[in-house]
């Protein structure tokens, strides 16, 4: 008995639980007030984020972006003329020794290296985000960039790109280097949910792709201890919901413009 108040006490402590106790608490401020119809709206509330945040909902539609890139290996990857690896797992850090905390997404840049390092390619391109930085800039793939060169890895070169807003801004980048060198295909690294916007933009640019997908949250959570029916709800099923969903209106806003199709 003891346990299950200790376990329901710890997943207690977490915003979302506290905002859906108190969304309670409120209906039944309400209810007792006479506002019958705030107490209804209040409930309402209370129990779309017990539904979000407690089903595995979110998890189940990231699965399903994931689950077309799941099981490649070392020996399926070809050697290519290029790596390129998407931005997102990092961001520029001046306290940090290396210059860069690695952040969510960080499999992107670690899959990246690991690449060059197996010699899959000589030369590995890092795109990242324009957040406060002048266009034509690099932007913070010029940290991750430095760190790579860093390896000395023989007769490896290491690109950072200017800065991005998006992933079309991105393959647009690796364009213009790629038709510079005279062609040829590329490895392309990003996180399993967001390969196929990704790889569709890419190939609607003319770019010779071969995906090398990693950051597998589903798989990862499958292989946990921490796929455990839920009773209270928690940030994470609403940060995979939150994922889809981005990619989802990403598709679809790249499909209205006329980048994928």
């Amino acid at each position: 008995m003891n346990e299950i108040i200790y376990v329901l006490l710890k997943d207690m402590i977490n915003p979302v639980a506290l905002a859906w106790l108190l969304l309670f608490v409120a209906a039944l401020f309400s209810w007792f007030k006479k506002k019958r119809g705030l107490a209804v709206a209040f409930l309402v509330m209370w129990a779309v984020i017990w539904v979000f945040g407690t089903l595995h909902i979110g998890s189940k539609l990231l699965g399903d972006l994931e689950k077309p890139y799941r099981g490649l290996t070392w020996e399926e990857i070809p050697e290519a003329d290029a790596i390129v690896v998407l931005g997102g797992g990092w961001a520029p850090s001046s306290n940090d020794l290396i210059g860069f905390n690695a952040s969510f997404a960080a499999d992107r840049f670690l899959t990246g290296l690991e690449l060059f390092r197996k010699g899959k390619s000589k030369l590995i391109l890092i795109g990242g985000g324009a957040a406060e930085i002048e266009d034509g800039k690099p932007g913070d793939s010029i940290h991750m960039a430095d760190w790579m060169k860093s390896f000395s890895l023989d007769g490896a070169e290491a690109i950072a790109l200017p800065a991005c807003h998006n992933t079309r801004e991105e393959a647009l980048r690796v364009k213009e280097v790629i038709e510079k060198r005279g062609g040829g295909k590329i490895l392309l690294v990003t996180s399993a949910w967001h390969m196929r916007r990704s790889a569709a933009v890419f190939k609607g640019v003319g770019l010779d792709i071969f995906p090398v997908p990693c950051d597998f949250e589903m798989s990862s959570l499958a292989e946990s201890a921490s796929k455990k029916p839920n009773l209270v709800p928690g940030l994470e099923q609403l940060v995979f919901l939150n994922l889809y969903l981005h990619e989802w209106v990403g598709w679809h806003f790249y499909k209205m413009k006329g980048w994928i199709h």
